[in-house]
């Protein structure tokens, strides 16, 4: 089984000690910052993976926005190839592959994509956003 999601992740600049320090009264806690710039440079990363570990990551250009076209050349292309070099005979037949209900990710393109290399679909319910293990596992 395959799964995947898009992720933004933030390219924060830890600050010094010196800069995140504050005064603070005795028996208070210190600030937590936690608030970042609304310029902060940013990157989204689709990340894909198995109960073996990463398949495939695709870095989003700035700028660049997911279609299905985009998700389908960029993401599922080389999954599938990836896939053929560690099953060579049998490469996405059977496999099982689970995305969140994205617009790119349910349009016909890409479902057609999928059904031709011989995967199996997993539906995600709809509004069930705690069921992409992506949303927890690149947390950690």
């Amino acid at each position: 089984m395959i799964t995947g999601d898009e992720s933004w992740f933030y390219l924060r600049q830890i600050g010094s000690k010196a800069r995140n320090s504050s005064w603070v009264a005795p028996g208070q806690n210190a600030r937590t910052v936690v608030r970042r710039d609304r310029f902060e440079p940013k990157h989204m990363y689709s990340v894909f993976f198995k109960t073996s570990g990463l398949v495939y990551i695709d870095v989003m250009e700035k700028g660049e926005a997911i279609t299905a076209q985009n998700y389908k050349v960029n993401c599922l292309d080389p999954i599938f190839e990836e896939m053929r070099k560690q099953r060579p005979k049998s490469g996405m037949k059977n496999m099982k592959f689970h995305h969140d209900n994205a617009r790119p990710h349910v349009s016909g393109v890409v479902k057609t994509h999928l059904e031709e290399a011989g995967a199996i679909i997993i539906r995600h319910p709809p509004y069930s956003p705690d069921l992409a293990p992506s949303d927890f596992w690149l947390s950690t």
